[in-house]
């Protein structure tokens, strides 16, 4: 009888009242509730419920319009879907048979799998031995691939004329859930708390002058400290720390003067960034008003040509290219930031592209075993080459990126029949899959795969010739290189895509790699670190 009553006392409610507490629910519980009776199931289905869910996604592929009638359950439950559907496909991804079609289809969904991509790669912070190695380095793959292609098709937007949108840009490749418009709230709040300072005062050197000492006063300066700060480069950074170069500050003071009615031009004067504005005279010439935001002065141009031999005025683009390479040269020791860098650079220059360019991200994509591009990078490099000796080094630096992806490919396709016999040898016993050993002629390497046959056995020793290329090969040669085994744990960009997890001194191979060694021995598989 109470359950009678609780219940029918339920399905009296108002409906404002039932939305009320639906509210508390989440996204199981009111699908629970929908199938209670029809009153829950109308109260249950109200977007106003499920519009509030739908805001965990910050980033959407095609963002809902708030002007068009929405079904926000409908969104909610295609973009789960989706998320649901990204772990299988990167598992797919272990495969070289499925890789290229599982990358596919995750690359088009687009911005929808950011999210989820990261929240993927976020857990391996964490020390947790059931996380999966292989995942989250295809996740990383895949949302690095979904990082350039959104990159690519920014720079082919007509508002990278606009010096702001451009900065925007390498902002976003350092924070791809980065908004334009959180840029454009930023620079137009400054602007609005200078408008009344600058109206002030008469004639447009005083009011130039108002502006710089009104950002000087809110904070914005140059970081003389640590001048090699990657975020001083970045836009959301230095509107937000109010610190920056001179090319950032440059940016902020254009947006900020241009909103304000100046039309400002930008100047890359050697190993300087300057902003300049004309200005009319009495006698109807304009007259040239640098300004030079890091160090909060203004200068005409005879002298600023005592302090800079010639004062170029540069486009957004080339602005642009000028803020990467100031981060290509911090990031010199981070091959992996340095890559993806590269690939906006070679974006954004187009046609401009130098060999030299061609040649660091060939180099770049190398030593993160990406062979496919960084052959494709070097090929571009030889069609950019001008004499003798420059195709002369290319050749041989193409001849030996060739080796180690013939040495990677070989090992990822090998002969099944030849591998069933390989697996049964002695010395798979004695040296299992996963094993960190150190050679007898120096360095660590993880046993990935055996000798298969005599060719390969040439290829690999061809892949411990490159005397520049710094990662230690994976793959083993011969037992006879094996000096002893150790429990160190090593660092490998390709160690994530043979091994699912790192435990005691030892890697778990993968579903991939257990598909190519079908029958080893080794003691220490446990089914719960593959899953």
């Amino acid at each position: 009888e109470k359950s009678n009553f609780l219940s029918n006392y339920m399905t009296e409610l108002p409906a404002e009242l039932l939305a009320y507490c639906f509210s508390f629910l989440n996204a199981n519980d009111l699908n629970s509730c929908r199938q209670i009776n029809r009153i829950w199931l109308s109260s249950a289905n109200s977007d106003s419920l499920w519009k509030p869910l739908c805001r965990k996604w910050k980033i959407w592929k095609v963002e809902p319009s708030a002007s068009v009638q929405i079904n926000w359950r409908a969104i909610y439950r295609s973009r789960k879907i989706i998320d649901k559907k990204v772990i299988p496909l990167l598992i797919k991804a272990y495969f070289i048979g499925t890789r290229q079609e599982a990358y596919q289809k995750l690359l088009s969904y687009g911005q929808d799998i950011f999210e989820k991509l990261k929240s993927i790669i976020s857990d391996e912070k964490h020390d947790n031995h059931d996380k999966n190695l292989s995942i989250v380095y295809y996740a990383k793959e895949v949302l690095e691939r979904l990082k350039q292609q959104t990159l690519q098709n920014l720079c082919k937007n007509p508002l990278m004329n606009e010096i702001e949108f451009g900065g925007w840009i390498i902002a976003k490749w350092n924070r791809p859930m980065l908004k334009l418009k959180t840029i454009k709230k930023s620079l137009d709040r400054l602007a609005d708390e200078l408008r009344s300072s600058v109206a002030e005062v008469k004639g447009p050197l005083s009011k130039l002058k108002a502006i710089v000492d009104g950002l000087r006063s809110l904070g914005f300066k140059g970081n003389t400290e640590n001048y090699y700060d990657p975020s001083n480069s970045y836009l959301d950074d230095v509107l937000k720390n109010r610190t920056g170069i001179p090319i950032t500050l440059s940016i902020v003071f254009s947006s900020i003067a241009s909103r304000l009615g100046f039309n400002v031009g930008l100047v890359g004067a050697p190993g300087h960034f300057l902003t300049v504005v004309d200005i009319p005279e009495k006698d109807g010439k304009l007259e040239e008003i640098y300004i030079d935001m890091f160090n909060g002065v203004l200068m005409s141009k005879s002298e600023c040509l005592r302090k800079f031999e010639y004062l170029p005025r540069t486009s957004v683009r080339e602005t642009c290219l000028r803020m990467m390479r100031n981060l290509l040269q911090i990031y010199m020791n981070v091959p992996q930031e340095q890559n993806s860098l590269y690939c906006l650079y070679i974006c954004v220059a187009g046609d401009s592209v130098s060999l030299n360019d061609h040649f660091r991200h060939a180099r770049a994509r190398m030593h993160l075993c990406d062979y496919d591009q960084s052959l494709e990078s070097y090929t571009s490099a030889l069609s950019c080459a001008d004499n003798d000796a420059q195709r002369s080094i290319l050749d041989m630096e193409l001849i030996a990126c060739r080796r180690l992806q013939l040495c990677l490919k070989s090992f990822e396709t090998p002969d099944p029949l030849l591998t069933l016999m390989l697996t049964e040898r002695p010395f798979n016993i004695e040296y299992p899959l996963g094993t960190i050993f150190s050679y007898i002629e120096g360095g660590m390497g993880v046993v990935v795969g055996f000798q298969m046959n005599e060719q390969n056995e040439l290829q690999y020793r061809a892949l411990l010739d490159v005397t520049y290329h710094t990662i230690v090969p994976l793959v083993v040669i011969q037992i006879s290189d094996i000096k002893s085994t150790v429990q160190e744990k090593i660092v490998h960009p390709l160690l994530p895509r043979f091994f699912s997890a790192y435990r005691k001194g030892v890697y778990y191979p993968n579903a991939a790699l257990r598909a190519v060694y079908p029958t080893s021995p080794n003691p220490v598989f446990g089914r719960e670190y593959f899953e």
